[in-house]
C-alpha cells in the first residue's frame, strides 16, 4: 500500500466507537478523504466491525513493538502515521510510543507522524524521537487528530483552548446593531480586547466566523482571550456598543 494513513494501536476503551468516528471524520475531510487507511492493532481478533471495514479500512492484526509488523503495513510509503495511546490513564503508553518511534527510525519514513502523549512532561521527548505533531489523547474529539493531519499546526491552537492555563473563549452579553462584522472585529483586535470568533444574533442563534462585510446585530459576542488577562466587560461594551 502507498500514500496511505497508518493508524498504529487502538484505544483500549471504546476503541471501535472512536475508530468509527475518526474514520468518518477522515473520509469527510477533502485533504484526506482519498487516502487508504490501514490499522495495525492487536485488538479486533475477529476483524474490524462492519461499519469500519465498510469504509475501506484494512486491519493488520499485530503488535507495533517489532519491525516485522511495521513493515507489513508499509510505513515507509505512508503519507501519515498516527501513533495512538492504548490507555490514556497509563503513562506507560508513552513508553510504547517512544519505542515505536525508535522502530520507525529503521525505516525510510517520509510521512507525517502524529503521536499522542499521555504525560505532558513527555511531549518534547516524543517530538525529539521523530513525531511531527504531538497531541493529548482527547477521545471525545477525534477531530483534533484529523486537524493535525489536514492542517498541521492547528492542533496546537485547538489544544490551547482545552487547557486551563491557555486561551479561552469568553462570552460578553452586550447588545449591538448596525455594524459590519469586519468593523467591529477589527476594533476589538486593535484595542487588545481579544480575538472575535462569533456572536449571538437577535434570534438567539450563534453565528461563527461571519464574513467581514456582514451587517450584524446581536445580544452577545464571543472572543478568545488569555486566561490571565481577560478583557474588561466595560471596555468591550464601549468598543462595540
Amino acid at each position: 500500500m502507498k500514500d496511505h494513513i497508518v493508524i498504529i494501536n487502538t484505544p483500549e476503551v471504546n476503541g471501535a466507537r472512536y475508530l468509527r468516528i475518526l474514520v468518518e471524520q477522515i473520509r469527510s475531510t477533502p485533504q484526506l478523504e482519498q487516502h487508504p487507511i490501514e490499522i495495525l492493532s492487536s485488538s479486533f481478533p475477529d476483524g474490524l466491525p462492519t461499519e469500519i471495514s465498510a469504509m475501506g479500512v484494512v486491519l493488520h492484526h499485530g503488535r507495533p513493538e517489532g519491525r516485522t509488523d511495521l513493515a507489513d503495513v508499509d510505513v515507509q510509503f505512508a503519507t501519515f502515521i498516527v501513533l495512538m495511546a492504548v490507555d490514556t490513564n497509563d503513562y506507560r503508553s508513552d513508553s510504547l510510543t517512544l519505542d515505536i518511534l525508535d522502530q520507525l527510525k529503521s525505516f525510510d519514513v517520509g510521512g507525517y507522524i502524529v503521536a499522542e502523549c499521555v504525560q505532558e512532561a513527555n511531549r518534547e521527548r516524543i517530538k525529539s524521537h521523530g513525531a511531527d505533531a504531538v497531541i493529548r489523547p482527547v477521545r471525545a474529539y477525534p477531530e483534533l487528530m484529523v486537524r493535525a493531519m489536514a492542517a498541521p499546526g492547528t492542533e496546537a491552537i485547538l489544544e490551547d483552548l482545552f487547557q486551563h492555563a491557555g486561551n479561552h473563549t469568553r462570552r460578553y452579553d452586550i447588545e449591538f446593531s448596525a455594524k459590519t462584522w469586519g468593523e467591529m472585529a477589527s476594533k476589538l483586535l486593535l484595542q487588545g480586547l481579544g480575538t472575535p470568533m462569533g456572536y449571538l444574533d437577535v434570534g438567539g442563534h450563534i453565528v461563527t466566523n461571519p464574513k467581514p462585510d456582514s451587517l450584524v446585530a446581536g445580544t452577545a459576542i464571543f472572543v478568545i482571550a488569555g486566561q490571565d488577562s481577560p478583557p474588561d466587560p466595560d471596555k468591550v461594551a464601549a468598543c462595540i456598543g
